[in-house]
């Protein structure tokens, strides 16, 4: 098929905001309001039951609640293109809500595309980022009150996470983001300042956390004239480290977009971040150009065939192709979609699909995240859920991730039920349970310590040492790895696990001794010998060791010759007895 050529992957950046709902002072939950608002869209994600695809290209969601933009690529434009395409997904959900629900911003995502990288580059690709240019960017994007930053290695991206932003600012924090992951990746920043600070491990996804109180002083607070430490032994202002930053992003910023706005904020001659509140979007702005995701949600009729999407995501996209000789699966990949989507509305694919629903099955089965990456036909496809790169757990624990083996065919189970069956799940890295956030960004359940973390690549500055009073001897900070955490938390689980284990069993033993008494005693006084027995035993006129008995032995009298006048009384009782009753017979 002419459409299966490859093309170079497009640079580009991802927008989510997050909202909170509130109607009369009161926060709604918007996991049970989703599904009530007619949003005019469909479900495909297959680790997301809950986020609709809109033609305009967004997609909404219930993190809280959640409106995500395509991706966008980065050039001329860009900065006006991902505020445009915030506030037309503010406006969207506005709309959607009853007049008397208030949004409030909650948080912002931008997501920065990088190449395929292995854990341990993605890893050290965050840790160098948040070093050099975390400090600068919460600035930039947090606000007075706000916490702290995320950052995230993800399947190829990398995420940073912070508060609420719109209008000029957020193109300026999106310009910067994506210049300074550009940067690191071409090596312009290799020498740039390595700030000290803490870098803790985060719990609801897999990364990073930078609280306000990471570099030993509130920088949220003290703003451009706060104190920063660097590697080197200096000290820096929050203005310098600004300064310093937009010099290092210099050689690859003119490639990313138009960098005024975050000029005028270095410049001082508009407000970072942390010098003034987030705030909505001034008004709604006209809806930018439809985005080619958009597009799958509507079905495709040709004479012969009908395509109609069962499975997107922002990397693919899988068609259902219905035909008179059977069903075929298509898979594809987001470079490739507007043309194949082009030349389904002009019949150029219509000779293909049609000769390969003729050659009949062929076994084939789309299953994995490896296959999602190429375009290709298929008989069948697995476990939705098992076609999304596998994302890491929070602490660095490794989402498993099993492909199904449940075929989307005609008249199947998963055909008919198509949340319930197949395969559609939590979304892949989050936290078991409900839906939605379980922290504010930032936010950690202790105060962050003195500085801990120092980056190990660079090798040509050497590793401060850091002065303990009461030893009165260098002390090398202690790189904090989410990963040695990990192992730290599993292994006290076994520990608690034994503990349980032995008070439980402890309890077990005394429940079935219990058990066992009481059946005893039970057998012991209904089996019909055992109660002749038990009461032959508690007859003490015929016992030798009776009272009686030892009398007589006291007398001197031998214990049989006792024994004996005792059956001899007894026998002359009963006699007595007997003919007691005769008479009165």
């Amino acid at each position: 098929m002419s459409f299966m050529q490859p093309s170079p992957v497009a640079r580009l950046v991802g927008l989510e905001h997050e909202y909170e709902v509130v109607r009369r002072g009161t926060k709604l939950d918007f996991y049970h309001l989703i599904h009530q608002l007619g949003v005019p869209g469909r479900r495909l994600d297959p680790g997301d039951i809950h986020a609709y695809r809109l033609a305009s290209g967004l997609a909404l969601t219930v993190d809280r609640p959640e409106i995500a933009s395509p991706p966008i690529a980065t050039g001329h434009g860009f900065a006006s293109a991902i505020e445009g395409w915030a506030s037309h997904g503010y406006g969207t959900l506005r709309d959607l809500l009853p007049p008397e629900v208030v949004l409030v911003g909650y948080s912002t995502h931008l997501s920065v595309s990088v190449p395929a990288l292995d854990r341990m580059a993605a890893d050290a690709l965050a840790q160098r980022w948040a070093v050099t240019f975390a400090p600068a960017m919460a600035l930039i994007m947090e606000g007075p009150a706000s916490l702290g930053l995320y950052v995230r290695p993800r399947p190829g991206r990398l995420e940073i996470c912070g508060e609420y932003l719109a209008g000029s600012r957020l193109g300026a924090a999106a310009v910067f983001a994506a210049a300074s992951v550009r940067a690191l990746r071409s090596g312009a920043a290799d020498h740039g300042p390595a700030v000290l600070l803490e870098v803790a491990p985060s719990h609801e996804r897999y990364g990073w956390r930078v609280h306000r109180l990471a570099t030993g002083t509130d920088l949220y607070r003290h703003g451009r004239s706060a104190r920063l430490g660097l590697a080197d032994g200096r000290f820096v202002s929050g203005q310098a480290l600004l300064e310093r930053c937009r010099e290092l992003l210099e050689p690859c910023i003119g490639e990313i977009g138009d960098s005024r706005a975050l000029d005028a904020i270095i410049a001082g001659n508009a407000p970072l971040g942390v010098e003034t509140a987030p705030r909505l979007p001034d008004g709604v702005a006209p809806m930018p150009e439809p985005h080619v995701v958009g597009r799958v949600i509507a079905p495709i009729e040709r004479p012969a065939l009908r395509f109609r999407a069962v499975i997107a995501t922002w990397a693919f996209t899988v068609f259902r192709v219905e035909g008179r000789h059977g069903v075929r699966f298509v898979n594809v990949p987001a470079s490739e979609l507007r043309r194949f989507l082009d030349q389904v509305e002009s019949g150029a694919l219509d000779e293909p699909l049609l000769a390969a629903l003729r050659s009949g099955p062929d076994g084939s089965v789309l299953g994995t995240p490896e296959q999602t990456s190429r375009p290709g036909t298929f008989q069948s496809v697995g476990r939705p859920v098992g076609l999304l790169a596998p994302e890491r757990e929070p602490l660095g624990r490794i989402a498993s991730r099993t492909s199904g083996t449940q075929p989307l065919t005609k008249g199947s189970r998963a055909a008919k039920y198509p949340v319930l069956s197949r395969g559609f799940g939590p979304r892949p890295g989050k936290q078991s349970g409900r839906p939605g956030k379980y922290v504010r960004p930032g936010k950690w359940e202790r105060r962050p310590g003195k500085f801990v973390y120092f980056p190990t690549w660079r090798s040509d500055i050497p590793r401060p040492f850091w002065r303990d009073p009461s030893l009165g001897r260098p002390v090398p900070p202690v790189p904090v790895d989410p990963t040695a955490t990990a192992k730290r938390v599993l292994r006290s689980v076994p520990s608690i696990r034994r503990r349980v284990i032995v008070v439980a069993s402890i309890f077990a033993a005394f429940a079935i001794a219990a058990v066992a008494n009481i059946g005893r005693h039970r057998y012991r006084t209904t089996h019909p010998k055992l109660v002749a027995t038990t009461h032959s035993r508690l007859d003490t006129s015929t016992r030798p060791d009776s009272t009686r008995g030892l009398a007589t032995v006291a007398e001197g009298v031998p214990h049989t010759s006792a024994a004996s006048s005792t059956t001899a009384s007894s026998t002359t009782t009963s006699s007595t007895t007997t003919s007691t009753t005769t008479t009165s017979t």
